[in-house]
């Protein structure tokens, strides 16, 4: 990709991160023509890297007219911008600075805790991971306790929050009577085939 312009590459398909060949389209990533050619009108999201600030905005400006489902998640460099790429569209703004930042601080004064959450999700026998579930407004989780759930009894996933969609609130460990509503999504702590056991059994 050497002798491309600075928002020349864009992503369009990854098949399989294990394998070496990966689909992909090379233009200008600002550019409507090359977001169609890309499939941003059937994607489901959208990650937005460029090196500059000013070019992350005008992809996201562009991604958004051109779909108002997409999933946009930008990244950005300076602070100032943050709410100038959510405004133009972007569901997430992502600053590898105070990302950064912030694991610098962790490391010097919870450095246990760090190193158990990097082993955690990079133990390739046990695989854990930290998922996410939405509960359909049609399923029959609706209206019944955490406790009345038959999630425990065919996986051995923990929740350890919700998150109220109504509300836009979190609620951390959840109790066994906590009521599961409309617009509720699970966060989840246990392995990638019991997420997936879940899912599917939600119909997702």
């Amino acid at each position: 990709l050497r002798g491309l312009g600075s928002h020349q590459v864009v992503l369009a398909l990854v098949a399989d991160l294990g394998l070496k060949d990966v689909l992909h389209l090379i233009g200008d990533a600002t550019d409507d023509d090359t977001l169609k050619a890309a499939g941003i009108e059937r994607a489901r999201g959208i990650v937005v890297t460029l090196p500059s600030d000013k070019d992350s905005l005008i992809a996201t400006v562009t991604a958004r007219q051109m779909s108002r489902t997409v999933r946009i998640v930008s990244r950005c460099h300076e602070p100032d911008m943050v709410q100038r790429l959510q405004k133009a569209g972007a569901n997430s703004v992502v600053s590898p600075n105070v990302i950064g930042g912030m694991r610098l601080v962790s490391e010097m004064i919870r450095p246990e805790v760090t190193q158990f959450l990097d082993l955690m999700l990079r133990d390739k026998d046990k695989n854990l991971r930290i998922e996410e579930a939405a509960i359909p407004d049609d399923s029959d989780l609706i209206g019944k306790k955490l406790q009345e759930t038959w999630i425990r009894k065919i996986t051995s996933l923990l929740v350890i929050a919700v998150k109220d969609t109504v509300k836009d609130t979190y609620i951390y460990n959840p109790g066994p009577d906590y009521p599961i509503g409309k617009g509720t999504i699970l966060i989840l702590l246990g392995t990638s085939d019991d997420v997936w056991k879940l899912r599917e059994k939600l119909g997702g």
